[in-house]
This record gives structure tokens, sequence and C-alpha cells, in this order.
């Protein structure tokens, strides 16, 4: 049986160095495997569906979907999708083994969360090309995502404008403040209802 590897560097790293426990494969490896093997020496085109910003720790990284269209040896289409710059990492459970004298691995005892594409210009530029008309543009501050207007907004607003504008709808800087001390929109809509009032 042919070997499968991970998708993800990260896992597979793991598991080659914590050869006592065992790797079962997911579908998208062997998704992956066979779309590979028949679309071997063939065209293959990839669509950036969703792409995200987040912000762990000291820096920004983005993670999208994205979608491999291929075809085999007698023109069918052929498809693949994954998630890539985010990964869920495994970290083994350890046991004293006496005869050894050293621990073993035994076990999974749980998976730490990474992300491993920074947010910069050669990152953006890297997947831009895959862009569509479709792409759909996020940021998300790891439990809430909120939605991004454009690409433009997307690529060149700051993180913190992105999540003001996502809750707010305005981006930071824009909302004009009235002589009576009200935002515009504040205004805007008192007006509004003065004239609803005249009209009654």
């Amino acid at each position: 049986m042919p070997y499968i590897p991970s998708i993800y560097p990260e896992i597979e790293d793991f598991y080659q160095k914590h050869p006592t426990l065992h790797y079962e494969r997911t579908a998208l490896d062997r998704g992956k495997f066979y779309f590979d093997k028949v679309t071997k020496d063939r065209p293959i085109e990839r669509r950036v569906d969703a792409v995200y910003r987040i912000f762990q720790g000291e820096k920004e990284y983005i993670f999208y979907s994205e979608q491999w269209r291929g075809t085999n040896h007698v023109g069918n289409r052929q498809e693949w999708g994954w998630l890539c710059g985010r990964v869920d990492v495994p970290y083994a459970h350890y046991e004293w083994d006496e005869s050894q004298s050293t621990r073993v691995a035994t076990s999974v005892e749980g998976h730490e969360r990474k992300y491993t594409i920074e947010f910069n210009d050669k990152s953006m530029k890297d997947i831009a090309a895959h862009f569509h008309v479709g792409t759909r543009y996020y940021v998300t501050d790891g439990e809430i995502t909120y939605t991004v207007g454009t690409r433009e907004q997307f690529m060149t607003w700051t993180y913190d404008d992105l999540v003001y504008y996502g809750k707010t709808g305005v981006k930071p800087g824009t909302q004009i403040v009235s002589p009576g001390g009200g935002s515009d929109e504040a205004a805007r809509k008192q007006s509004s209802e003065d004239e609803r009032k005249k009209r009654s």
C-alpha cells in the first residue's frame, strides 16, 4: 500500500518524530494523494474562495480556503480543496519506559492551533493571483469573524481598522462630528425623524 503523507508538514513532522504513534490518514490526505495521482502532468487551476486575517501574539497571519481543479487522463474534472495556513498540530502524552530508561509517546494528548503564513506583501502576492470575482474576504479575532467589503480593504487596511469596520460598519477616522457633539450619522437619523414628524 502506498505511503500517504499528511497534507500539513507540521503534522507529518510530528509523527516522524514520534514513530510509536499511529497516524490515521484523513479524507483530505487521501483526497490529495488521489488528486495528485490522476492529474499528474496536467494543468492545475487553484482558486482561493475565502481568505482571513487574524492576529495571534505579536504577529498577524492569513489563512485561506483553496480549491484545486484539474482533469484526469480522459478529461474528467477532478477537484480537491483544503484550508491553508491554519493547522491543529498534535502534542504527545508520554509515559516512562523502564526497559529503555526513557520516556515514550503513548498517545496524542491534544492539539495546538497554529497559523503558518504571516500577513505581508510577499504572502499576499503569492495568493492574490488565485483570487477571483467570488473570493470572500474576512477578518477574525479567533471567536468572531467579520466580513470585509472589498479586496482593497482586506489588503491595505490595518487589522484594527478591519475589526472596527466589521463591528460598526464605519472605518475609524471617517465619522464626522456635528457641531452639537453628536456624530454625523446621529444627526442624519435625527433629521430623518424630524421629517417623519412633519409628514404625520
